[in-house]
């Protein structure tokens, strides 16, 4: 038996069409995602929540916006090949200026070099580029995880030969 066989439908078969899927249900996507949504909609107005408002308040109404990325947080979107712009702590903290025309300009990724600065330098400069860069490109702090996670930064580059 071949990996795909034909399925009869009957939408399809009123408009004289065969369709082709494959035997394994888990390579098999779903069509009508918003039935799940009505379904759990239904399931709320039955536990009494209601969609009405019969006790459910306005945050159980409302959902929170679609977007393609989990949390519905706005992310950057990066072109391939991106523009990286690396960044010294020293030049960070004098040319603040220079980073947004940057990134206005089309730098998608913003490096912070840490090299042997000292922690509360680089918390500085990476402050610095947080605001200037906001939510246009991805911050990126090099060998400095305390930093970024302290900043609240895209991410962090790390060396592949360790220590």
């Amino acid at each position: 038996m071949s990996p795909l066989h034909l399925l009869h439908r009957p939408p399809l078969a009123a408009r004289g069409r065969l369709l082709l899927l494959p035997t394994s249900r888990s390579l098999l996507l779903p069509r009508h995602r918003h039935r799940l949504r009505l379904r759990d909609v239904g399931a709320a107005a039955a536990a009494g929540g209601g969609v009405s408002g019969g006790g459910g308040g306005a945050a159980s109404s409302r959902e929170p916006p679609r977007t393609l990325f989990p949390g519905g947080f706005k992310r950057p979107e990066i072109r391939v090949p991106a523009l990286v712009l690396r960044v010294g702590a020293d030049e960070a903290l004098a040319s603040g200026d220079a980073v947004v025309a940057a990134v206005a300009r089309g730098v998608g990724i913003v490096v912070l070099e840490a090299g042997e600065e000292g922690g509360g330098r680089v918390y500085e400069a990476a402050l610095s580029l947080k605001a200037s860069v906001g939510d246009r490109a991805y911050l990126l702090v090099a060998e400095r995880v305390d930093v970024a996670s302290a900043v609240g930064a895209s991410g962090v580059v790390l060396a592949d030969d360790g220590w």
